[in-house]
């Protein structure tokens, strides 16, 4: 079976889906860092959209990899597959930021130090899916273009 021409735009959408909720995420990070003894309250709501984030992730995943497999097989999907265990290891060691900032006792400077650090692990995310998602995009328009 082969993926349809729908299922490629619909995978380009659901990349720009993706970009979307990166630029809300990133946005989000922004208030996170302004004083207020409510920032751990704001950690935490974060924490749950970089859980919704994850989510959605894995969810895309399985049809990128679906997609992927049959337009151009097992063995041409390796390097996509790295790139997936890579945004998921990363995504998921973010979570676990926030999750360490939210589960411990941490003084203020402690929770910035961690704002910080979530904000520069989330940056290397959006690298790594924009990178990610260019390519698949141009492919997904080259092989569209032949049909």
């Amino acid at each position: 079976m082969t993926a349809t021409e729908n299922e490629m735009t619909g995978l380009m959408q659901e990349h720009e889906a993706i970009r979307a909720h990166m630029r809300f995420l990133t946005e989000s990070l922004s208030n996170l860092a302004t004083p207020s003894i409510q920032v751990k309250d704001r950690i935490r709501s974060y924490r749950w959209g970089l859980y919704d984030f994850r989510d959605g992730i894995r969810r895309h995943i399985e049809l990128d990899e679906r997609i992927f497999e049959t337009l151009l097989g097992s063995t041409a999907v390796e390097e996509t597959l790295r790139e997936h265990e890579e945004i998921q290891k990363q995504v998921a060691g973010a979570i676990l930021l926030a999750d360490n900032a939210v589960e411990n006792e941490l003084g203020q400077e402690e929770l910035y130090q961690h704002i910080l650090n979530i904000r520069e692990a989330f940056k290397r995310i959006c690298e790594l899916i924009e990178a990610h998602t260019v390519k698949e995009d141009r492919l997904l328009k080259l092989v569209q273009k032949d049909l």
